[in-house]
């Protein structure tokens, strides 16, 4: 999510000291407004996975705001065409593909792999849900 450099907080940590900026979004301005916008996209373990990805806590609350370390995951240089197509397995479970080329890690130019990425969304209480989600990127 966009953030504001310039309105940051400190934290001191074990082994590093870490800069929180605050989330710049209209809709989700607190850690429980996060995480209720994830339930809605994401079960329970998904969501879980998301936060646990990190070495430290990415969002956090300071005084009642929203803030976030800013480290976004980049972006995989290595990566090229993308190929998308949506399987639906039964009335509670589609799955949404991605195929992705693999280049050269010294050119980036040919082609020498590719990655499946399966995105699950399964029927959850009546809301569709992704019960595993991958990083593409």
């Amino acid at each position: 999510m966009p953030n504001d450099w310039e309105d940051y907080v400190f934290e001191e940590g074990e082994h590093f000291d870490w800069q929180y900026f605050r989330v710049l979004h209209d809709d989700i301005n607190t850690l429980a407004d996060l995480e209720a916008h994830l339930n809605s996209i994401f079960t329970s373990d998904v969501i879980r996975e998301l936060f646990d990805m990190h070495p430290h806590q990415m969002y956090r609350d300071f005084d009642g705001v929203l803030r976030t370390t800013g480290g976004e995951r980049g972006w995989r240089m290595d990566v090229s065409d993308e190929v998308h197509e949506i399987i639906r397995e039964n009335d509670q479970r589609i799955i949404y593909r991605v195929t992705v080329d693999i280049l050269d890690v010294d050119t980036l130019q040919q082609v020498v792999d590719a990655e499946v990425h399966d995105f699950i969304l399964t029927l959850v209480n009546g809301s569709w849900l992704f019960s595993n989600f991958d990083l593409t990127r």
